[in-house]
């Protein structure tokens, strides 16, 4: 009787411990497939994402476009006067070029990851995600390269991207009504930052320490109440308009140009520097400031 109960016990601890490989390699599969509530996805430095939602993560979903056979620099020349502009140098990554088909297929209130590779290749670039489609949580993990343009996603909350993600000037993140919150890696390595605007009820914004520019960013974003500028910022070009919520802005000594920004922001007041160029800015026009 007793060997038979040690038989037992043995065969039950085989069982168990089957069953937890099992879904250790399942649930971290890069193929379609969900996790229970509760389950979480690792983010950036340390942290975790607590999702609610069934996380799905499937290259499937998208149809091959082309092939870029090589990485190569481009630098982009933004215009400050009739005098002076601003380059900005970012990487075009080898790899194959995707549209999105159906991201959350026929399910709803999905965390969607980002895949980092496509039948063994590389994502070097991907269609905009835009349209009602389910996404709660948009997620660019470790090792994806690629950042693509999201617009018109009105069940959208969440977007959350890894240091890895290299951003161009030409991204955008725009119209997607229910999203509050945009977290970027503060390890990310890009100068520029995604066109944020139109997207009613954004509350928070974490941007990477690595940002030099924002051009035509956070407008019409009204209910904005958080964003952290990083010393290192240099230029900030048509952005911060209408923005109803804010009530206070830090502006990194480093700033040395700004234009056509912090319009129709009733409640806002600049933090300066004594003498810096964002004093000036504010003093000519007429916006309310104090010095940190």
């Amino acid at each position: 009787m007793k060997k038979k109960m040690i038989l037992l016990a043995a065969f039950l601890a085989i069982a168990v411990t089957g069953m937890l490989l099992f879904n250790v390699f399942f649930s971290s599969d890069n193929r379609k497939g969900s996790e229970s509530s509760g389950d979480s996805l690792s983010l950036f430095e340390g942290k975790k994402i607590i999702s609610e939602y069934k996380i799905y993560c499937n290259e499937d979903d998208f149809e091959y476009v082309d092939k870029r056979e090589k990485d190569y620099e481009e630098t982009i020349e933004i215009s400050l006067s009739d005098e002076e502009s601003y380059g900005i140098t970012f990487t075009n990554y080898s790899g194959v070029h995707l549209k999105p088909k159906s991201l959350s297929s026929n399910e709803k209130e999905i965390t969607y990851v980002i895949p980092v590779n496509y039948k063994g290749d590389r994502i070097s670039y991907i269609d905009a995600i835009n349209k009602d489609n389910g996404i709660k949580t948009l997620f660019f993990p470790d090792g994806c390269v690629c950042f693509s343009n999201v617009s018109v996603c009105n069940t959208l909350e969440e977007i959350y991207i890894s240091e890895d993600v290299l951003f161009n000037v030409t991204d955008n993140i725009t119209e997607c009504e229910n999203l509050k919150k945009i977290y970027v890696s503060k390890n990310n390595k890009s100068a520029c930052f995604p066109r944020v605007d139109v997207c009613a009820n954004l509350q928070e914004v974490y941007v990477q320490d690595s940002l030099k520019i924002l051009n035509n960013n956070f407008n019409g974003c009204v209910e904005l109440k958080t964003v952290v500028l990083p010393e290192g910022l240099e230029i900030i070009k048509n952005s911060f308009m209408s923005l109803y919520k804010l009530e206070e802005l830090n502006i990194p000594g480093t700033v040395r140009y700004i234009s056509n920004s912090f319009i129709d922001c009733p409640g806002l007041t600049l933090v300066v520097e004594k003498g810096s160029y964002a004093e000036e800015y504010a003093i000519e026009h007429d916006i309310k400031y104090e010095i940190r």
